[in-house]
């Protein structure tokens, strides 16, 4: 029992580490951020479930603001991963990856980084513009993760079942 307790938190720390430098290592501009560090929350939510998830995604951000911050830290952005690895986990979690599953949960995670994410980077980078100005300049980041996620997703999927023997 101590030995799977043990190895699950070994797995988590290195998917959250994975995330750390997927996310600090691309450069990030106000509008734009490209990174694939929602691959290790993947990961995080298909093998461990929802609440693991948030933790790593949140854990991951916590340690990058203080780190390698992009600006102030801001616990709204947080938040905001939080929520997607809980999203993750309730897609995922013991569960096949289905096209369904993955396009409406890769939507959700659209919507969330398109209105909340960039509602909470909006008093700090986009004041100078409408809120609705601001979420038209971030579309296409938003855009760029969801086609990733939907074409990128699938193949880490099936490494895990096939590697790790991992099946919900």
């Amino acid at each position: 029992m101590e030995r799977n307790r043990t190895k699950k938190l070994v797995i988590i720390s290195l998917m959250i580490a994975m995330a750390l430098i997927l996310n600090r290592l691309v450069p990030a501009t106000p509008v734009y951020h490209l990174s694939l560090d929602f691959l290790p929350i993947f990961i995080i939510g298909y093998m461990y479930g929802p609440i693991w998830a948030g933790v790593g995604y949140a854990l991951c951000d916590t340690i990058g603001s203080i780190l390698i911050p992009f600006g102030p830290y801001n616990p709204l952005i947080t938040l905001t991963l939080v929520l997607i690895g809980i999203v993750y986990g309730l897609f995922f979690y013991k569960k096949d990856l289905t096209i369904p599953r993955l396009v409406i949960s890769s939507l959700i995670i659209f919507l969330i980084k398109l209105f909340l994410t960039t509602l909470a980077l909006w008093p700090m980078y986009g004041a100078g513009d409408t809120f609705m100005a601001y979420v038209i300049a971030r579309i296409p980041n938003c855009v760029a993760i969801l086609i990733a996620q939907l074409v990128i997703t699938p193949i880490i999927y099936n490494i895990l079942k096939k590697t790790l023997k991992i099946a919900p």
